[in-house]
């Protein structure tokens, strides 16, 4: 199945996927507790350099501000702590909840690593309906994973590109250290700013996976009783994660809230679609692997309020045993 059916997939195990279809809900849990040991820190390997390349290689602003070798050192090592605060440190007290999705419903790589060995289903939802989560701000996004290293170095070099341009145009060459001093200020803060986005860059040997994310990004200041407010907006910056708040598309998201795992503490927010479930659900894979028969899924999606005759539902043609 390609991207141009409008519809992005889930696998999971058939007891994952009962869950998901009785409770109405899309679970969104803690980044680092992925498979992905680099998650969230994978665009920071190559930061420093993309950042600092982007400076020094700019002979109009480097004329300016005087860059020379020991400025340089200099501005490296104040990126490199800041890199280390932001990525590692996690000196920002943000936390990161993800909910994973391919453009691919019949792919073995996934069905091995996310469906129960290919015991379990693939779920498709209604991309456009999907995209209604992508609001923006600093906390919820919807977006493609890019794995392309190019691309990645892009992104980060043309955000300080924009840092760089705007210092050339400086009115007061007077007061040159404090504009250089402004201006590294500038840079720390844009490599704050990348945490934001940091969760839809991954290591290429991931490509394969062809992967959306849903992303809520939140600070632990959003969980203090004291910022509530009468109002529970979902996107705004003093929104409440410990009440509900719904979307206009009609997702509602739940409180956050905590499962437990062995020795592991779980934290995770399910993301409601009671209002919009005949439009979300478009299509149903049964795995490779799996014994469940169509009968089966269509009498469970009537017995669970769904219009089945608006869900197709297919075997895996992956012959994989």
């Amino acid at each position: 199945m390609s991207s141009t059916e409008n519809i992005l997939y889930h696998y999971c195990r058939t007891d994952t996927f009962m869950k998901i279809l009785h409770n109405k809900t899309i679970r969104v849990s803690d980044c680092s507790k992925t498979n992905d040991y680099s998650e969230t820190q994978w665009i920071a390997t190559s930061m420093k350099n993309t950042i600092i390349n982007a400076i020094v290689n700019d002979a109009e602003f480097n004329n300016i501000y005087n860059y020379d070798n020991n400025l340089i050192e200099k501005v490296s090592k104040q990126i490199s702590t800041t890199i280390e605060a932001v990525f590692l440190k996690k000196t920002r007290f943000m936390f990161t909840f993800v909910s994973c999705f391919s453009e691919e419903g019949d792919l073995l790589s996934q069905w091995r690593g996310y469906a129960d060995d290919g015991k379990g289903l693939s779920i498709g939802f209604n991309k456009d309906l999907l995209l209604t989560l992508d609001i923006g701000g600093y906390n919820y996004f919807f977006k493609k994973v890019i794995y392309d290293i190019e691309t990645q170095s892009e992104y980060v070099k043309n955000q300080i590109l924009d840092l760089v341009n705007a210092y050339k145009n400086i009115e007061d060459e007077i007061d040159i250290p404090s504009h250089l001093y402004d201006f590294l200020f500038d840079v720390c803060l844009r490599i704050s700013t990348f945490r934001n986005d940091s969760p839809f860059f991954k290591n290429h040997a991931f490509s394969e996976e062809k992967e959306w994310r849903l992303i809520i990004n939140n600070h632990l200041s959003n969980y203090n009783n004291e910022y509530k407010n009468g109002i529970n907006e979902v996107g705004t910056i003093d929104e409440n994660y410990s009440e509900s708040a719904e979307f206009k598309s009609g997702f509602v998201r739940s409180p956050l809230q905590f499962m437990t795992s062995v020795d592991k503490l779980l934290p995770y927010f399910d993301i409601s679609y009671e209002k919009i479930k005949n439009q979300l659900i478009r299509k149903v894979f049964l795995g490779p692997k799996s014994n469940i028969t169509e009968m089966d899924i269509r009498l469970f999606l009537e017995t669970e309020g769904f219009n089945s005759e608006n869900i197709e539902i297919i075997k895996s043609k992956a012959t994989y045993r």
